[in-house]
């Protein structure tokens, strides 16, 4: 009798967790974009960023000209950089955590 509640306890603990983790991955399972495509968006980023650089720079030197008055034009700043082993990393990490936990499932099936 014991062992059956101590069993049932654990069943209900575990079956608790399998929802949390159901719920994540539907959350996991929707679309999201590539590394390539943020990279090229990055890309992109980088492009519109070094235009307004050089507007940047043609502003400060009209600045600097017309004798500094007011205050000077605000520097841009450049696009956040994508780190893709950071990002594969992290990935490693989440396939060995699902890993672990379908390994468990394994075992209350048994």
């Amino acid at each position: 009798e014991n062992d059956r509640r101590q069993w049932e306890e654990e069943r209900a603990k575990f079956l608790k967790e399998l929802n949390i983790w159901e719920q994540k991955m539907e959350r996991w399972k929707k679309p999201s974009r590539t590394w390539e495509e943020d990279h090229r968006r990055w890309e992109e980023d980088m492009r519109r960023w070094q235009d307004d650089h050089r507007r940047w720079e043609e502003d400060m030197r009209r600045w600097e000209q017309d004798g500094r008055k007011g205050q000077p034009p605000q520097e841009p700043l450049p696009p956040l950089q994508f780190d893709k082993a950071e990002l594969e990393a992290e990935h490693r990490r989440w396939h060995e955590s699902r890993g672990r936990f379908e390994a468990e499932l394994k075992k209350w099936e048994e």
